[in-house]
């Protein structure tokens, strides 16, 4: 079994945060391995919402059936990935995003959970998700950013040359 816990601060307030993690085409696009995301409806987070990730692997494209377990709105959001055909072999996981208020911002706590059913696919793997997991925060972070126009910067003290 695999479990990674990985947490960024972001400048911006919860409430824009979530706005941003709750459309499932936007927070999730930001995984290298995500290929293209098809939402069954409406791209917004909602308890039970399904859609289909096309997964990016070294053996090629494979598509995953994903649904929203947990979400309650500014705290968390839990999608479970699973393989549509139930005799295909893979990463079966879980990937949780908690957000909590913090002096900076809001603070993005990413949990994966998972497993390919094999101890030495495991341990094989685990770095690689991490890696991936921390581009994934930050470009999560870059984008929340750049997008929010009121970051405090009072807090600074800038030093003239």
């Amino acid at each position: 079994m695999i479990n990674i816990s990985l947490d960024i601060h972001i400048r911006a307030n919860r409430e824009v945060v979530w706005a941003y993690m709750s459309d499932i085409l936007l927070s999730l696009a930001h995984n290298r391995l995500h290929r293209e995301i098809i939402p069954k409806g409406s791209s917004h987070a909602r308890k039970g919402r399904e859609f289909v990730i096309s997964h990016r692997t070294f053996l090629g494209t494979h598509d995953m059936h994903a649904i929203i377990q947990e979400c309650i709105p500014w705290e968390c959001i839990q999608i479970h990935e699973s393989f549509q055909n139930p005799r295909t072999k893979g990463f079966l996981h879980t990937c949780t995003f908690h957000m909590t208020p913090s002096s900076k911002g809001t603070k993005l706590i990413y949990t994966l959970e998972g497993t390919f059913g094999n101890l030495v696919q495991n341990i094989m793997y685990k770095p690689i998700a991490r890696g991936i997991m921390l581009e994934e925060l930050f470009r999560i972070k870059h984008a929340i950013e750049s997008a929010e126009p009121t970051l405090d910067l009072k807090a600074q003290q800038l030093k003239p040359i």
